[in-house]
Formats: structure tokens, sequence, C-alpha cells
């Protein structure tokens, strides 16, 4: 199962086959250490795990004063416009989002 939530939207999709799950765990084993708002951000990270589970989502991208990239607002609309499917539940409702400072969860 992959869980994707963005901007408080949440997808789910269920009865991925065992190599897909293994092309998935290699994906996230293989995440870049090095973070980069413009070359590599969770937005890429997100959909390329999707990617890596034989689904997909637009990749919309915005910008921001020194670049821009896949955009996590707009992966979140995408989410939301999503319908549910067989092996896909879209979840619209808000919730509360952590805290953009600090140390991570």
């Amino acid at each position: 199962m992959i869980v994707a939530i963005v901007m408080m939207q949440k997808i789910t999709y269920t009865g991925i086959p065992i190599a897909k799950v293994k092309s998935i765990l290699d994906c996230v084993k293989d995440y870049p250490t090095t973070y980069n708002l413009n070359d590599y951000n969770c937005t890429d990270f997100a959909l390329n795990v999707i990617k890596k589970g034989g689904f997909s989502l637009p990749d919309n991208s915005g910008s921001w004063p020194g670049g821009g990239r896949s955009n996590p607002g707009n992966l979140g609309q995408d989410l939301r416009n999503q319908s549910n499917g067989s092996n896909v539940s879209v979840v619209k409702t808000s919730g509360t989002a952590i805290s953009n400072q600090g140390n991570c969860p």
C-alpha cells in the first residue's frame, strides 16, 4: 500500500504487486541525502514513489524566488481532483498540519 499525504489530502493505493513494492523500497532507500527545493524536493520524491508503484499523478511545476520545480501545493490540488477507484482511495477532508519549524517527528 502507498499512502501520500500532501496539503492534508490523502490518497491510498492498495493491491500493489510485490515486484512494485520492491521497486518502491529501492526508490526510498536510494533517496538523495541532500534536499534541494529546485532540483529534487518532497513533491518529486512522492511522485517518484507513486510512479514506482505503477501509478501516476500530474507533475505541475511552480516557481518561487530563485527557482521552481514540482510544487506541493499543486500536488495537493491534484490529489483533491482524483477519484476513488478499485485500488485507489482519496480522502479530501482537511486536517491539522505539523509545525514547519523544529525537529522532524
